[in-house]
């Protein structure tokens, strides 16, 4: 699960006219972006969740530079956490030995 916000930076990088239809907000081709609605309901009626293919690949574009801007963290995180995930194991069968059952 990958949370996106609004992010200027990435934004002043995209094609003058695509960063035009973002600042033109709720007036231009990609409203709300990026937090578009994906589920629930408007006036008691179902929000049809279908995006455009230009809507879903600026949204791909900012998932990937996202990403890329923070490659780093992501991986000392996941590596901190398998760590430990690790150690916990080894505490675990460590444990299931004293008592006998391994």
């Amino acid at each position: 699960w990958y949370y996106l916000d609004k992010t200027r930076s990435f934004e002043l990088q995209l094609p003058r006219e695509t960063m035009h239809e973002i600042d033109a907000g709720s007036k231009g081709r990609f409203p709300r972006f990026p937090t578009y609605r994906t589920f629930g309901t408007r006036h008691g009626k179902w929000i049809d969740p279908s995006l455009s293919n230009e809507q879903v690949n600026l949204l791909s574009a900012l998932t990937e530079w996202s990403l890329l801007q923070n490659g780093s963290l992501i991986k000392d995180f996941l590596r901190t956490k398998s760590k430990q995930k690790r150690q916990e194991l080894d505490e675990m069968m460590e444990d299931l030995k004293d008592k006998g059952f391994a």
